[in-house]
């Protein structure tokens, strides 16, 4: 197995990126079902320019035309004839709208009808053949066999660009603003053209139609001049005409407007160059298409814009390499590719954009996104966009947030585009958009985001949801889709929940976790079924019907599986786990009938497999479901059957519509081996990968590679999965895992491999929500039947009496956290001191049954037991008890600290308090007391009294961190006398925390020198720096003086701090001043040492040495191994180094690059992981909120597994700058806190976010800062 695991490694070294557009094939989708289109446009482009081949309308009469369903992106590749070139277009839907803004070249005379089908000479269309058609990311091109006229597109993100390349002679544009897809009579309601010049025409259109008012205004230039042109309308309907009946409007008019206009115009092109054209398009006014129109196409040719959008292609499906066979990389690269086109840019250059209120918004600091196909997307497309875009993510949060502020019902888009809310399909699936983004780490107000899901959740008028509010269904009376509508609320309130959790809200979190248990009043003997207002049940009921039956494009058969957030809930509403794969065996195994899918437009043969309806998005997870089972395996299975049936590189190639990139998100994920089931959650699901190597570029220049090994058609079975070479035996994977970057190795064979995944770890579900889950996680847990009922009282028993200190602190909580009083009467609880050979002196049990008793080799450990303890017990209507449960509970690291940096702003003793009484609760053991700095002194020394009276002391405090411009003119003062030292120590002793103290040297010390400037290298009179950030002040470590104040200082700080570890900061040295003092280079001679790095060392060792003597152990921050890692060292020292760190000294890694932290280890020292971008507590949410920070791990990725016991733990940063006072100090800290208690504690197996988030909900009634603080 190890040489396996070589192997493949070193393939995913050796991933080969070629252009992976090569492999995309626009045309896949466009004859059947597929509804995509070949036209040409950027990613996420607001422009699709397009040809349309039919003009079938969506009504005749009021009547719905069936056949135009073939035409939602205006073209099918079984035509032979093209309308025109349309600039707008949606991919893959099942309904349609847009082909705004046509354009078609001609020759000979002008003709302003489009023709038909049979008989296109009637019009302006032309035949075409497809030998002569050519598409390619951001590019289009066509002979149009009737006018032998070359047509060439590509567009940026707001224009659209043709090149029409005539036979010699004059040729024509036809300008039609009335044809539009899913078209009717009277679809647009006013149009107008204006020739500006004889290059520049602009214009608008006006439309009702799927999108109830779509305004759209063009710019259109050209590279000709325009000969003569002539314009009609078209429209049967008598309107009124004023006095424009004095012009000839029909003829070089420039000003035309009408309900069917058209225009044609010619052109001399005898030259034999071909015309190109802009056409520039804006929702906002004609301003701002101009507008557009010069800042993305001005001097440039077409071939230019050209190259640009190959260029942005090239870079968008960049962000996943991937090697597989010739198929699979042409099905993998052409499905990114349709995930890459939706949502699309809806705004001006300059920001401006139209608003679902049709005022005119400006986008400030975000880009603003239209065409929300949310019922489809947020299933697996906007899964797959928070996972390889995050910044493009985050800008389309911010635009449904928009969307949501200016609507008139305050909800979060359904289905919207164009800046219209369509209210198409069920649900309110905004609120799962924002869930899973904000669950994923995308930067986003979270408390706002909350307020509007809840909005969008309490719509009373909205599709049954005010039944469904008081019944917990929508009735069959209210709505024909009430059975789907049922289930898909349910799991909507289930994400309200989650992001409640996740905002700290817990009464709104208690609030919708009942709620998406609503999926239960909708089963009845196994099967989602809808019922009547007052109850009843439908009695003519059939699973297998897919009309009439009380579900939306789907069936009781599979729509039944939709409960993605509480899988084992609806196993058990099945029958249990031998039940529920028989169901899916059966779905999988089974035929559907086509009369029951006679009436199902979206649902057709050519997407289901068995019973299985794949071709529309409600089934998607299902497949994955297995994994919740006892047979994982046959997830596998179906997904081979699903994809050789339903994937493939014909034409025809996918089974149903793309539904704006859901279908091909869905083989995205699928082909990578994992899956969203559940959107909301953080975690992917495995199943079945299809490609041999796989790269995906992520933040911060991360990459997760993947490696599929022994892959072949017999290998459709997973036998073991490895991450960054551990075996990984998780059914799932976080994304917060995923996205730290790492290596994913899956091992295949041909047969189930039983000892692949482990049958205990199951991917998330609501019901198995553990209600004694407490932070941080225990590591064993057994539960039994009842309770024990402590309302009567309590009394506590000691084993012996070394136990005191815990006793009292047991009586303490047990009185003010639940008001419980001791009495002889009460039940018993035994705190109980017991060695064994096969505990380790921190490790404690817990068995609660008749009485309680709290088993520990140590007191640290039994007072580790009692803060179990305090979290298990349940308060009810006033009364206490403690669920009956054995538990056996370890550290998983000796180091789990949290550090304060009272140097840059004194919160005092009760702050202090506060936080050693919250690291008791969670178990944590190391208090880390930044006292000194540059902005202050904190500690007494009695022997330097300077260093309190004018150290401590500033005149003013910088606002805003670091980087702000203002201070508050304030004088800032405040230090610990060693009397208050010693009280504060004596209070973490009895929580068992240990206070190490950091005293800053040689650099951070202009609080020193300020108070003593001789000890400056320098020696200048200096005052203590009011502003933060890093100063230039360093101690002259030449002078004995300063080594011998360093001594005292030490000798007294030792005195106080019983800690066998003294810190000694030596971060961020500045080496200007000893650079340019005399007396440093002359002792850098002396010690023949190179230069200030080496200094730094030498310094180092010496005070290490004089530590020892003392038998104390030095600790400092990375930045004293020397090496380069921020821009204070020169990389030139860093390389030349020759002195070595002495033995003995504990590294606290900060900054650097991670490989520093193996290269630390294998030198033989131990290890604090603190690194900045995972651990800093004064970085808000933006930059680590909760999720990250929970997914810290200390053990870098792909560390060598022989060097990790160096690894001592973590500790978490509370720098000053940014809390300047208590409270936000308190903000800051929490909940963030909790995260990396339990990351010291558990070990990475046993760390579930999922889990995390509810128990964390508990501490709050402990503590109100966990419902406040940052997340």
């Amino acid at each position: 197995m190890k040489k396996l695991i070589i192997t493949c490694l070193c393939a995913l070294i050796g991933l080969c990126v070629h252009s992976q557009t090569q492999y995309i094939n626009p045309f896949i989708g466009t004859q059947g079902m597929g509804h995509t289109f070949p036209g040409a446009c950027v990613p996420h482009g607001g422009v699709q320019l397009s040809p349309e081949t039919d003009t079938i309308p969506h009504s005749v009469d009021g009547v719905y035309q069936k056949e135009v369903y073939k035409y939602c992106a205006g073209y099918q590749y079984d035509d032979t004839t093209i309308v025109g070139f349309s600039h707008t277009h949606f991919s893959g839907t099942g309904h349609s709208d847009l082909g705004d803004i046509l354009l078609m070249p001609t020759t000979g005379k002008i003709q302003l009808n489009p023709g038909t089908k049979s008989n296109p000479t009637l019009g302006y269309r032309s035949t075409f053949r497809h030998e002569n058609e050519t598409a390619s990311p951001g590019y289009y091109s066509v002979l149009l066999d009737e006018y032998q006229v070359k047509a060439e597109l590509t567009t940026t993100e707001r224009v659209g660009v043709h090149r029409y390349t005539y036979p010699k002679g004059e040729g024509n544009l036809i300008l039609d603003l009335n044809h539009g897809i899913y078209n009717y009579d009277g679809k647009t309601l006013w149009s107008g053209i204006c020739v500006e010049s004889d290059t520049l025409v602009t214009g608008f259109r006006m439309t009702n139609g799927w999108a109830r008012m779509n305004l759209i205004y063009f710019a259109i230039s050209f590279s000709h001049p325009i000969l003569r042109y002539e314009s009609k309308d078209t429209s049967k309907r008598s309107l009124y005409g004023g006095f424009w009946r004095k012009f000839d409007v029909q003829h070089n008019f420039p000003e035309m407007e009408g309900r069917e206009l058209k225009a044609g115009f010619v052109f001399d092109l005898s030259d034999g160059r071909s015309l190109e054209i802009k056409v520039a398009i804006s929702a906002v006014d004609k301003e701002g298409a101009l507008l557009n129109l010069k800042k993305e196409t001005q001097g440039k040719n077409f071939d230019k814009v050209l190259a640009e959008a190959k260029s942005k292609w090239n870079k968008a499906v960049s962000s996943i390499s991937v090697n597989g066979t010739e198929e699979v990389k042409e099905l993998f690269y052409t499905s990114l590719y349709r995930t890459l086109i939706h949502p699309s840019v809806y705004m001006d250059v300059d920001g401006r954009y139209r608003g679902i209120d049709h005022s005119i918004h400006n986008a400030e600091h975000f880009t603003n996104y239209t065409i929300f196909s949310l019922w489809d997307t947020f299933r697996a497309l906007h899964p797959l966009i928070n996972l390889i875009d995050a910044n493009k993510s985050k800008d389309m949060m911010e635009s449904i947030m928009a969307h949501q502020g200016q609507s008139i019902h305050k909800a979060l888009p359904v289905w919207s585009h164009m800046g219209n809310e369509n209210w198409c399909m069920i649900g309110y699936h905004g609120v799962s958009l924002l869930s899973d983004a904000f669950a994923k780490g995308i930067p986003m107000d979270g408390k706002k985001a909350l307020e509007a899901m809840v909005q969008s959740s309490n719509l009373t008028y909205y599709d049954g949801l005010g039944s469904y509010i008081e019944k917990g269904y929508v009735p069959l009376n209210e709505n024909v889709s009430s059975a789907s509508i049922s289930l898909e609320y349910s799991y909507d309130d289930w994400t309200i929940y989650r992001m409640a959790l996740m905002a700290g809200n817990a009464e709104l979190a208690n609030q919708y976790k009942q709620r998406a248990y609503n999926y239960q009043k909708s089963f009845l003997n196994g099967y989602a079924r809808p019922r009547y207002k007052d109850g009843r049940w439908k009695e003519d009921f059939n699973i297998y019907e897919t009309h009439g039956q009380g579900f939306i494009e789907g069936n009781s058969l599979n729509y039944s599986f939709f409960v993605p957030h509480d899988v084992k809930g609806m196993i058990n509403l099945m029958g249990g786990d031998k039940a529920f794969i028989r169901r899916l065996d059966n779905l999988f195994g089974s035929s559907l009938d086509p009369s029951y899918y006679a009436h199902t437009e979206d649902v057709t043969k050519e997407g289901i497999l068995g019973g299985y309806i794949h071709g529309n998005e409600p089934s998607h997870h299902i497949p994955y479901l297995y994994m919740w089972t006892s047979q994982p395996w046959k997830t596998s299975e179906n997904i081979y059957k699903i994809i050789d049936k339903m994937y493939n590189t014909r034409i025809d190639g996918l089974c149903g519509n793309d539904d704006c990139g859901q279908m091909s998100a869905w083989y995205i994920f699928t082909a990578l081996g994992f899956y969203p089931v559940c959107p909301g959650s953080d975690e992917y699901i495995f199943g079945l990968p299809q490609i041999q190597q796989a790269e995906i570029s992520l933040k911060a220049g991360k990459k997760l590679k993947i490696q599929v090994c022994n892959q072949s058609e017999e290998n459709k079975y997973i036998q073991a999965i490895y991450w960054n070479g551990e075996r990984y035996t998780k059914r799932f994977i976080s994304h917060h895992t995923l996205i730290e970057g790492g290596n994913l190795i899956y091992e295949m064979g041909n047969k189930p491999a039983e000892t692949c995944f482990d049958k205990y770890s199951l991917p998330y579900s609501l019901s198995s929500e553990d209600n004694h889950r407490i932070i941080p996680a225990v590591q064993e847990q057994q539960v039994y039947a009842s309770n024990l009922n402590l309302s009567s009282g309590y009394h506590i028993v000691l084993q012996d009496n070394r136990l005191e200190n815990e006793r009292l602190w047991l009586k303490k909580y047990l009185q003010n956290d639940f008001q419980l009083i001791e009495n002889s009467q009460g039940k018993t609880i035994r705190l109980i001191l017991q060695s064994s050979s096969e505990q380790k002196e921190d490790e404690y049990q817990i068995d609660i049954q008749d009485e309680v008793k709290i088993i520990s080799p140590s007191a640290r450990g039994i007072f580790y037991g009692i803060q179990t303890l305090r979290q298990l017990m349940i308060t009810t209507a006033g009364q206490c008890s403690l669920p009956q449960l054995a538990i056996k509970d370890r550290p998983y690291y000796p180091w789990r600290a949290y550090m304060l940096d009272e140097s840059r702003v004194f919160q005092g003793k009760e702050a202090v308090k506060s936080i050693l009484d919250e690291m008791a609760r969670l178990k944590m053991n190391i208090f880390h007391w930044h006292l000194t700095d540059d902005q202050g002194w904190r500690i007494e020394i009695k022997k330097y009294p300077k260093l309190c009276q004018i150290g401590a002391r500033r005149d003013s405090t910088q606002l805003n961190g670091w980087k702000g411009n203002s201070f508050d003119g304030k004088v800032h003062e405040g230090y610990y006398t060693q009397k208050e030292i010693k009280e504060i120590i004596e209070y973490a002793q009895s929580l068992h925390i240990q206070i190490i103290p950091e005293i800053e040297m040689p650099g951070h010390s202009s609080a020193v020198i300020a108070a003593y400037p001789e000890f400056g290298t320098t020696k200048k009179q200096i005052k203590v720096p009011c502003s933060f950030g890093v100063q230039y002040e360093v101690l002259d470590v030449s002078s004995q003086k300063v080594i011998q104040f360093l001594h005292d200082v030490l000798d007294e700080v030792i005195a106080l701090f019983p800690s066998p570890i003294i810190h000694i900061g030596g971060d961020e040295v500045k080496y200007d001043q000893w650079n340019a003092s005399v007396a440093i280079s002359n002792y850098i001679k002396k010690l023949g040492v190179a230069n200030p790095a080496e200094l730094q060392i030498e310094f180092t060792n010496a005070i290490s040495e004089w530590l020892k003597g003392r038998n104390k152990h030095m600790m400092g921050w990375n930045d004293i191994m020397g090496n380069k890692i921020h821009e204070y060292n020169s990389a030139e020292d860093a390389i030349a180094l020759k002195s070595k760190l002495a033995e003995g000294t504990i590294v606290q890694f900060w900054k650097g690059d991670l490989d520093l932290i193996e290269e630390t280890a294998q030198k033989g020292y131990d290890i604090v992981n603190s690194y900045h971008y995972g651990t800093y507590l004064d970085y808000d949410k933006s930059r680590i909120p909760l999720a990250k920070s929970y997914a810290f791990n200390p053990i870098p990725a792909g560390m060598d597994k022989s060097l990790q016991y160096k690894i001592l733990g973590l500790g978490c940063q509370m720098w000053g700058e940014q809390i300047l006072t208590v409270e936000s100090m308190n903000r800051m800290t929490f909940p963030r806190i909790a995260a990396y208690a339990e990351i010291g504690w558990v070990s990475p197996a046993r760390k579930n976010y999922m889990e995390f988030l509810p128990a964390l909900m508990r501490l709050v009634k402990f503590n109100k800062h966990y419902e406040t603080g940052e997340r």
